[in-house]
Formats: C-alpha cells, structure tokens, sequence
C-alpha cells in the first residue's frame, strides 16, 4: 500500500487578542448623555476586519441598587457604523447608580445562520444556539459587564470583540523531482462537528446547558459533511512549488478520534523540454484528529512525493556476493629425483 505523508504544523499561526485591535469609532462628547458604543475588533482575520467591521447586535439591562431586578434595555438592537460613530435607533438614556452588562455579537454577512438563535438572559449571558458553520461566516462576540451609569461623563460603552470560531487552512508543497507539476483540485475538509451552542457566559462551546455538569458538545448535522476551501491564489505548483488554501472556519472542538478527513484531487504532469506527459489523476485522503481552540488558527502543511502519491520511481541497488565453499581440487604428485641411501 502506498503511503500519504501528512505533515502537520498547528502552532505557527496563533491569534493574538486584543493587541491586534483598534478604536474604529467613538460617539461625540455632545452625546454622553445617551447609550453610545465604540468596537475594537481583532485585525488578523480574511472576513471581519477593521476595514469592513460595521455592524453589530447588541444586547443588554441593568439593575438599580440594592434590587435583583434585572431591566432589559437592548435586545439584539442592530449598532452601525456611520462616518466615524457608531449609532443605533431609539436611543436609550444613562440611569445614574444603576450597573449595566452588555453583550453583542457581529457576523460575516450580519445574519445568523439559519436555525441559529440568539438569547440573552439578563442574569448570565448573551448566548448563541445551534450555531452552524457550514455557511463558513466569521462570528465575533464581546462583553461589558459592571458599568456604573452617571448623571453626566458617561463614557462610550467600548466593545471589545473577539472571534469565537477557529480558522485553518491547508499548503500543499510540491517535492517531486524538477520537472514534475502538480495541480489540486476538490479540496474537502470532511466530516467535522459543524454545530453547536456558544455560552458566552465562560468565553466557552462547551459549557454546561441544563442540569449540573451536563455538556452538551458540538455535533454533526449529518455523516460526511464537506467544507470545500477555496485557493489562495493558484492551484498548481512546480517542482519545490506551494499551493495554499483560504481559511476555512471551525467549530472549536478536541477531537477523541481521528475521524476528521481531507480529500483532493491530485493531477501529476511531467515537462521536458516542450513535451508534456500526464503521470496520473486520483484522489488522496487523510485523517485528521485536531484540538482546535477559539481564536486560534492552524496552517496545515501536506508534503507530496512519488510515494505518496502512487509513483513507483525506478531505483537500483548493488551487492557482492561472497566466495563460494571451498572446495578440494585434484591432488598433484611431483616426483623430484631418487633420494640418497644409507650406503652412500
């Protein structure tokens, strides 16, 4: 059987968190007087950058001293970005003394998925359920927890967002000898846990949701679902050549088996000179068991050589055989002449 070198490269491409982000808007002195937001939103990411970051949805209540009444003020309300402010309808109005937590959320597309709900228990957090990532959308979440409302000098409620999914992508390389190329085509990433529940209430996919103690993890909405990447640019490489691939968004999850694969089509020509001969087109596959974490992203590396890839490359090898057994020849008499006798 032929063999598949995957190599894997999973610490290389880490996120940072909030050192990577920037104020995108701020509200205007004049407007202390109202419920004003600003976002910080991680740089280091293909879909919600600080470029195209403007719009989230947010939630929130406070509660007045010494009373365990929480009063929802926001409810998904949709906060934009207009010129450098970031703005919402029907303003709501600081309450001096009272604690405010808020929580939001954005999304690539700034819809959710379908089937995807969004709830906020006033007491815990703002909660995703059933989030899906077969639509392949970067989400972010962020939270304000124990702000002090004042009669005037409140300041803008500053949402610091975080992505709550993790990211990988895949570098083919090339080490055929020179002369050989090879082209990739239907990239999948098969059969991940591809829905789950966010609780932001521990930053946390795996959160208890019902009874003490009880988990309820991520799963699959059906055997075998493909993710299908895209290419970072070209999809064939020469000899020592790359080829990579677009991220491809996760649910964070620890994998228990290697039951994650990947799949592609792999085309090998060969050119010398002007004339090019095909070797071969079939599909290679590998399994994969990942730990992917929130806010990280992963590079995997795929090394393909002839053996990988089927190729059974013509090799020589050289050996001396060892004497044979010895063996005993005709016996040889030679006769040197009479010998003296005693009398001589």
């Amino acid at each position: 059987m032929k063999k598949f070198l995957l190599v894997l490269a999973t610490t290389g491409l880490v996120m940072t968190g909030c050192s990577q982000s920037e104020i995108i808007g701020e509200a205007p002195e004049a407007q202390t007087g109202k419920i004003g937001f600003a976002s910080h939103v991680n740089k280091g990411t293909r879909a919600l950058t600080v470029d195209n970051f403007n719009k989230f949805f947010v939630y929130g209540s406070y509660q007045m001293p010494n009373s365990e009444t929480n009063i929802q003020i926001f409810n998904g309300t949709e906060v934009s970005k207009s010129g450098n402010t970031w703005t919402y309808n029907d303003t709501r109005y600081w309450v001096e003394g009272a604690t405010y937590r808020f929580a939001a959320y954005g999304i690539d597309g700034n819809t959710l998925p379908v089937g995807t709900n969004a709830n906020f228990n006033s007491n815990k957090d703002l909660n995703l359920i059933k989030y899906n990532c077969a639509g392949q959308q970067d989400v972010v979440y962020a939270k304000k927890e124990n702000i002090i409302g004042k009669a005037e000098g409140n300041s803008v409620v500053d949402m610091q967002f975080n992505h709550i999914l993790s990211r990988v992508k895949f570098q083919i390389n090339n080490l055929f000898p020179e002369g050989y190329n090879i082209r990739i085509a239907d990239f999948k990433l098969i059969n991940i846990r591809n829905i789950g529940n966010y609780y932001g209430e521990k930053n946390s996919w795996l959160n208890p949701d019902g009874a003490e103690n009880e988990y309820k993890e991520p799963y699959r909405e059906h055997s075998n679902l493909e993710i299908t990447p895209s290419f970072d640019g070209d999809d064939n490489a020469n000899a020592n050549g790359t080829i990579t691939t677009n991220f491809a968004y996760v649910i964070p999850y620890t994998y228990t088996e290697a039951n994650v694969k990947i799949s592609f089509r792999v085309f090998v020509t060969y050119k010398k000179e002007n004339e090019t001969t095909e070797i071969f087109d079939k599909t290679l596959t590998a399994s994969l068991q990942p730990n992917w974490i929130m806010n990280h992203q992963y590079l995997y590396k795929i090394n393909i050589t002839g053996s990988s890839a089927g190729l059974d490359p013509i090799e020589f090898s050289g050996t001396v055989n060892d004497w044979n057994t010895e063996e005993n020849g005709s016996d040889i008499t030679i006769d040197s002449g009479e010998l003296p006798t005693e009398n001589d």
